[in-house]
């Protein structure tokens, strides 16, 4: 992970800014909350496309992490694999 996602993740959990996990984050996108997607570099296609999908139609970024996503549980502080974040608008 570059150190610059590293921090940018580090300062939106402080901030209580991220979402977890892809229910959570569709919901959120549905109820316009969301203004960014971060996706972990092993997430399932069929998740990516569906996230793919709706961001394309609501114009919401998605950034494409270099890590798997053990080590974004791990950079989140949870036991668990997260393979999408979302970006809680302002």
């Amino acid at each position: 992970m570059k150190d610059a996602e590293k921090k940018e993740i580090i300062n939106l959990l402080k901030e209580k800014k991220l979402v977890i996990g892809i229910k959570t984050v569709l919901k959120g996108i549905n109820k316009g909350k969301i203004s960014k997607i971060l996706v972990s570099s092993n997430i399932f296609q069929k998740n990516l496309k569906k996230l793919e999908n709706v961001c394309k139609a609501l114009n919401i970024p998605i950034t494409f992490l270099e890590i798997k996503g053990k080590e974004l549980g791990t950079q989140c502080g949870k036991p668990f694999n997260i393979t999408v974040l979302g970006v809680k608008k302002e």
